[in-house]
């Protein structure tokens, strides 16, 4: 019957006694980051393993690409693309808005009939001029 090897440390337990007790808890939260399995952006299968720093690759459809050094995608990567997917949509609904607001623009016919009613309201509204009188 094997014993067991550790009771807390887990994956960190080969660094033995060395480092301090909170070294050790820091570089077990990333020890298990970087060796987890994570979802495939591309296909979606639970195949995404890190090759070196920083390059991941998906075992079920070979796709090769970059991520954090040790998890997949970092906090400040997440908030970038929810900031770029928000201005991308808003450009987007100011565009439809822009479409939607546009007037048609008028024939040739509309605009000559314009111009010839403000040539008759011109003649009607018109007052005669006063003569300078000299005394």
């Amino acid at each position: 019957k094997m014993t067991k090897r550790t009771k807390k440390v887990g994956i960190v337990g080969k660094y033995g006694t060395r480092y301090g007790g909170a070294l050790r808890k820091i570089m077990k939260k990333f020890e298990l980051q970087q060796h987890a399995k994570y979802v495939c952006p591309h296909c979606g299968k639970t195949s995404v393993r890190r090759q070196a720093i920083g390059i991941w690759k998906c075992n079920g459809c070979k796709v090769t690409f970059s991520g954090g050094a040790y998890e997949l995608s970092t906090t400040v990567a997440n908030t970038a693309k929810v900031t770029m997917n928000r201005l991308k949509k808003l450009n987007q609904a100011e565009q439809v808005a822009a479409v939607v607001e546009e007037k048609p623009k008028k024939t040739q016919d509309e605009k000559k009939t314009k111009r010839d009613d403000k040539g008759a309201k011109d003649t009607k509204d018109a007052k005669p001029k006063k003569q300078a009188t000299k005394q």
